[in-house]
């Protein structure tokens, strides 16, 4: 799709448009359908949950299977993730399916889930937002630390600084507690 779209001779141009393409076009529909695929999700019958994880699951392992026989290498899931590619994607949906169910099936129905998974679930966009500078630090370094490790050191960290943060807006929110506008504002936007 890039090279028709691209103007020819006009390196500026077809930069522009390449980086239009790549770095806002193809993220924000991805990303947006994986969110109304999450929204609707909720009101998808089982049949059609488990029929898209059935599918989902099978177009993944399709894929490494035909990368490792046509091209020798089973494809590595963070090159295709910026932006996110049909691989991502095909990889996300059967291990969200997967968290969702076992979330669901272990956690008691009359009960609200334990303050580790409300924590999480509410606060995901803070826990990624946190772990990036511990990734970007192990990047530079070229640590040569086991991925597991520096995994678990990232998540770690994530959770870690949300929750400092959480206890730093709590005090806020008490300045601010005669304030409704104001408090509102902070808590939606610095916690889950």
């Amino acid at each position: 799709m890039l090279p028709a779209l691209q103007p020819h001779g006009d390196n500026i141009s077809t930069d522009m448009i390449n980086y239009l393409i790549t770095e806002m076009i193809i993220p924000s529909l991805t990303y947006g359908a994986m969110f109304i695929s999450g929204v609707k999700w909720l009101t998808m019958q089982r049949s059609e949950r488990m029929f898209c994880f059935v599918t989902f699951t099978a177009t993944t392992l399709g894929f490494i299977v035909y990368r490792e026989v046509v091209h020798g290498t089973c494809p590595y899931l963070q090159d295709d993730k910026y932006p996110p590619g049909f691989y991502f994607i095909s990889y996300a949906i059967p291990m969200t399916c997967l968290v969702y169910h076992f979330l669901y099936r272990f956690t008691d129905k009359e009960q609200s889930p334990p303050e580790i998974i409300r924590f999480i679930s509410s606060n995901t966009l803070w826990i990624y937002l946190w772990h990036i500078p511990v990734v970007t630090y192990f990047s530079m370094s070229q640590s040569s630390m086991h991925f597991i490790l520096k995994y678990l050191i990232a998540l770690s960290c994530g959770l870690l600084l949300t929750r400092i943060q959480h206890q730093i807006i709590q005090k806020i929110l008490y300045t601010f507690r005669h304030h409704r506008g104001v408090s509102a504002f902070i808590r939606q936007t610095f916690t889950g």
